[in-house]
């Protein structure tokens, strides 16, 4: 427990300081309560600290009643936190002007700082809460279309009243960034492969699959509705340097076999992550 708030902590720090140093004086605005905040403190001059705490009250206020207890005491220490810290750090003068540079730097220190949150399971408010709230009432809508609507409807509106189209792609690339950053460190980089082979040859090419790669290899028996035929479907998952290799033997053993090659994000098990 005490990893997760010192984690909600320094992931909190971190956004505030992206914020504050690099995101605000460039008027690049991310999205969710951040976005919002970046806006209001450009044009009307209210602190992104008070902009961020009266925004997440409402929407706490909504987790408690209507989310879980889980949901609104994580979203509580956030967006608290975050509220704490970007008041502390507005005192820091930014560190640079070009503002390609800041929506760089500024993505990165958010996506790492929302990542490590978001790592311990904790969240800082924001979208976040909408989002999960949202789900419920239209649960046929993902989490992350949802949030994505938040963000986009944000970034929309910085353009529109900064008067700027560049302040759209550069909160853009910022955000882009930073939700890259924030699957690096939530999933990890080892980004696996899997691999679904349909062929007449199926014992073939799994037993060579096993031996030459020393992957294991799944075997579903199937029907192709067009034909008719029994077949076999193969699934195994496989690093990403070993997809040549995997692809070489299918097509040694047959050529006109069926291979569907998808992105895992993550996996866990021997071999791979444990």
């Amino acid at each position: 427990m005490m990893r997760k708030w010192i984690a909600v902590v320094l992931g909190t720090a971190l956004m505030a300081y992206a914020l504050n140093a690099f995101l605000i004086p460039a008027k690049i605005a991310v999205g969710g309560v951040s976005g919002i905040a970046s806006i209001l403190e450009n044009v009307w001059n209210i602190k992104a600290s008070v902009t961020v705490l009266l925004f997440n009250i409402p929407l706490l206020v909504s987790a408690y009643i209507w989310g879980s207890r889980k949901l609104f005491l994580n979203s509580l220490a956030g967006s608290l936190s975050l509220s704490l810290f970007l008041e502390l750090f507005s005192v820091f003068p930014p560190l640079m002007e070009e503002t390609m540079l800041c929506a760089i730097a500024g993505g990165l220190l958010l996506g790492l700082g929302m990542g490590i949150v978001f790592r311990e399971d904790a969240t800082t408010g924001g979208t976040d809460i909408l989002a999960v709230l949202l789900q419920k009432a239209k649960p046929y809508m993902p989490i992350s279309t949802l949030i994505l609507i938040a963000d986009g409807a944000v970034i929309i509106s910085s353009g529109i009243i900064f008067k700027s189209f560049d302040a759209m792609i550069y909160a853009c690339i910022a955000l882009f960034i930073s939700s890259k950053l924030i699957d690096a460190i939530v999933v990890g980089l080892d980004y696996a492969k899997e691999v679904t082979i349909i062929s007449h040859y199926a014992p073939d090419i799994s037993r060579d699959i096993i031996h030459t790669l020393r992957r294991g290899v799944t075997g579903v028996k199937c029907v192709g509705l067009y034909s008719g035929r029994d077949n076999m479907m193969l699934v195994s998952i496989v690093k990403k340097n070993q997809i040549v290799k995997i692809k070489n033997i299918v097509q040694k053993h047959d050529p006109n076999a069926f291979v569907i090659v998808s992105e895992v994000k993550e996996v866990i098990g021997e071999g791979f992550k444990e």
